[in-house]
């Protein structure tokens, strides 16, 4: 997984239990505590998602960050072809 879907899969984490997760705006101070990055990469990853549409960025007096619709689609792509692969790695320890 690159880097800035890692910090994606943060931020999907961080919102998962919220009845409308791409509703709810982070902050760089939530996402520093959940994040092994420094906030510059954490940032510098938060540009490269936005342009992809998976994050969405508002530029107030602090900064503030949700996961779009398609940000949630991505991170469940990304579980689902991991969940395929410890099948599949199952699958070839047995046989």
């Amino acid at each position: 997984m690159e880097n800035q879907y890692s910090t994606l899969h943060t931020l999907a984490n961080a919102v998962k239990e919220l009845p409308n997760p791409s509703s709810y705006f982070c902050t760089p101070r939530e996402m520093i505590l959940r994040c092994t990055y420094d906030w510059a990469t954490i940032y510098a990853h938060l540009i490269l998602l936005e342009k992809e549409k998976l994050v969405e960025i508002k530029h107030a007096e602090t900064i503030q960050f949700a996961i779009t619709k398609s940000g949630l689609e991505k991170i469940a792509s990304f579980e689902a072809e991991e969940s395929e692969l410890l099948i599949s790695l199952k699958k070839t320890k047995v046989s």
